[in-house]
């Protein structure tokens, strides 16, 4: 238990989900809230004691949808994993915090759904004024502001139930503000959390997370308090996805003179996300939402909720909606085109933490070869928008084929257990699935041969992770096993054997299959790094066909409905 209270001392305000073999386990107060919450059996360990520590625990398999209870439920879990080897001179495998989940630190769609967003807030005070931002880490895409003198906290209120974030990251100091209190109240299901990082340190994390050395080079230097709190967000981010930087692509101003202020009363009077009872159909995103892509339903959201006050870019936008209201077959192929496309902004950011596994490049794959096509036809015309969201569509190509070369078309979920890339990928990886294939195919000779030898029709060759491979013999049959038969295990209607032939021909296989399964796992963490330094391209060619998505969405709708 040290080692757990080691780990929950550093994570206090976070329920710890510790593994121990097949199962995370909470001790304590953490097992009586995930008791509650989760709907799981309360126990005790070391009953007979005077002081038994209350326990619960989770099969790891399934930690995902208990992870999402008790995220929506509006609670922090650190997740805290087994290490696969003893280390020198420890009687006891190490335990290592491996990542902290919280409302609005999420990127994986499984835990967050295709259509949901998970944002983070995050707000600084100065004496002058305040900056806020509002990062989505499951896209690296953030909006940041900031307001002086009288009325920023109803300007800061209107921002936070605009945007909706699930959690909202202050300093301490700032927490404790007297207008905090009314802010969490006025936002339905906001989490606080706090993190102390000095005005230097938000700064210097947004400058790493940008990969520039002066904030002023890309003209981010004239909103100071809006780049701190950005920079709060990421250091935020940082320490729970335990990264020296995250994913941030774009960052957009809340600028009063290029978007409209819609304040809480406009939008709820105009229902223009949700209806007055909280639905999205019979809203008005739910009214034209026509979209093909969850891409393009994110960002018709985004553009409804910041509407253009920039003459220029809401002519391009018209001009593009009317170039295809009068092309019907051009805009009936765009759509098609766009269906059934994968989420390539949160695949890019998957891969962008190291996190992609095998379906998830095979997804970008797919996502990659639909482009020539919708390329083809965005050039057709000669629009400037449209013109612009074709280019550079195809610069990734080569990484198409990569994958495809590589990667099976269907591999499985996990990296470590093999059966992730094609044959000839690798000549070594090709000798150890051949000594396996061979192996088991001896396997299969074996059970025969001893079912014909023995005269034991339902004899057979098994294996298991405890015991490994294995002769299995029906009680019926004990009479007819050769003296060379070791027993290895007893079961209510069977024996268990093993043999000299068969330990070597184990020892063999596995050992084949072992070093097969780590090339394969070295191999895909060296593609996954390659085509990760294209993570920027991918989320910029995302933006783009998102864009061509909701624009065929607002032509779909007025030539329907004129």
């Amino acid at each position: 238990m040290e080692q757990f209270h080691a780990i929950k001392a550093e994570h206090p305000d976070t329920v710890l989900f510790f593994r121990m073999g097949d199962f995370y386990e909470m001790f304590h107060e953490d097992a009586i809230l995930a008791s509650e919450v989760l709907g799981i059996t309360l126990t005790s360990r070391e009953k007979n004691s005077d002081n038994p520590v209350p326990m619960a625990g989770v099969p790891w398999h399934s930690v995902e949808s208990y992870l999402q209870k008790m995220l929506r439920a509006g609670y922090k879990v650190t997740l805290c994993e087994q290490e696969e080897e003893l280390r020198p001179g420890q009687k006891l495998l190490q335990r290592v915090v491996t990542r902290v989940y919280t409302p609005g630190s999420l990127y994986e769609e499984s835990l967050i759904g295709e259509e949901s967003s998970a944002l983070l807030a995050a707000v600084i005070f100065q004496s002058n004024g305040l900056g806020w931002s509002v990062v989505d880490p499951s896209t690296g895409r953030a909006w940041a502001g900031e307001f002086e003198a009288a009325g920023r906290f109803e300007r800061l209120r209107d921002e936070l139930l605009r945007w909706q974030p699930r959690e909202l990251v202050m300093s301490r100091n700032d927490a404790s503000h007297e207008g905090v209190t009314s802010l969490l109240s006025s936002v339905d299901g906001l989490t606080l959390s706090t993190h102390e990082v000095p005005r230097k340190g938000r700064l210097e994390s947004l400058k790493s997370v940008l990969e520039v050395s002066d904030l002023g080079h890309i003209d981010l230097d004239t909103k100071p308090m809006a780049m701190e709190a950005c920079g709060m967000a990421t250091s935020y981010l940082s320490r729970l996805h335990l990264t020296a930087t995250v994913p941030l692509r774009e960052i957009e101003f809340a600028e009063e003179q290029r978007y409209m202020v819609l304040d809480e009363t406009t939008l709820r009077n105009l229902e223009v996300t949700h209806t007055m009872t909280g639905d999205k159909q019979g809203s008005l995103l739910g009214s034209i939402d026509a979209t093909k892509t969850w891409m393009g339903r994110r960002m018709l959201r985004e553009w409804l909720l910041m509407p253009l006050l920039d003459r220029e870019m809401i002519a391009k936008r018209h001009s593009a909606v009317s170039s295809l209201i009068n092309a019907n077959r051009r805009l009936r192929e765009l759509r098609d085109s766009l269906k059934g496309s994968r989420d390539l902004e949160r695949l890019s950011t998957r891969l962008a933490y190291g996190r992609s596994n095998g379906r998830d490049l095979v997804a970008i794959a797919d996502s990659l070869a639909r482009l020539p096509k919708l390329h083809s036809l965005l050039t057709e015309g000669s629009d400037e928008l449209l013109l612009e969201c074709a280019d550079g569509l195809l610069s990734l190509g080569d990484i198409q084929l990569l994958i495809n070369e590589s990667i099976v078309d269907e591999p499985p979920v996990t990296i470590r257990d093999g059966g992730l890339f094609k044959d000839g990928c690798s000549k070594k990886l090709d000798e150890h699935r051949k000594a396996v294939s061979e192996g088991k195919e001896w396997l299969s000779n074996l059970e025969q041969s001893e079912r014909e030898r023995l005269e034991i029709p339902r004899l057979k060759v098994k294996y298991n992770r405890q015991f490994g491979y294995f002769i299995e013999v029906s009680n019926a049959h004990l009479d007819k096993v050769p003296e060379e038969y070791t027993r290895r295990q007893t079961l209510v209607n069977a024996e268990r054997f093993i043999t000299d032939e068969l330990k070597v021909k184990e020892e063999l296989i596995l050992n084949a299959e072992s070093r097969g399964n780590d090339l394969e796992y070295q191999l895909f963490r060296e593609l996954r790094s390659k085509i990760k330094q294209h993570c920027q391209t991918l989320s910029l060619i995302a933006r783009k066909v998102a864009t061509v998505d909701v624009l065929c969405s607002l032509s779909h709708h007025a030539r329907r409905f004129g």
